[in-house]
């Protein structure tokens, strides 16, 4: 699943706020990718924070944030923190239809080249 929201403030990103981290310098590129951590939930001993690659794209009027998921880091008492991978299924749809409407265009362009080939040579 992925997130895509306008953004209408200058020093606006994902989720309508400053990164953590983040300034106003960072805000003023037009053009940023990168890796953000969102809010850490803690049940138990078990703490699971999620990770976002977040492209974020921004002109004199507002801008465009685009998230996907890509994974959770999870820390256990007494275990070293493990990052585990999200797989974004609908990415890979989405890729493979891409892929498959390329070949099919790719496959009728062919055939009409060579169609119109045998027409010429009658």
């Amino acid at each position: 699943m992925f997130t895509l929201s306008f953004c209408y403030t200058k020093a606006c990103l994902p989720g309508g706020k400053l990164g953590k981290g983040s300034s106003m310098a960072q805000s003023d590129k037009l053009i940023g990718w990168q890796t953000v951590a969102g809010q850490p939930v803690t049940v138990n001993d078990t703490t699971v924070t999620p990770l976002a690659q977040t492209l974020t794209v921004r002109w004199p009027q507002g801008g465009l944030a685009w998230n996907r998921p890509v994974a959770l880091l999870v820390q256990q008492a007494d275990t070293q923190q493990r990052r585990v991978p999200i797989t974004d299924v609908t990415r890979l749809v989405q890729l493979a239809l891409l892929g498959s409407g390329l070949l099919l265009y790719l496959a009728i362009v062919r055939s009409r080249s060579h169609h119109s080939d045998q027409e010429k040579m009658v």
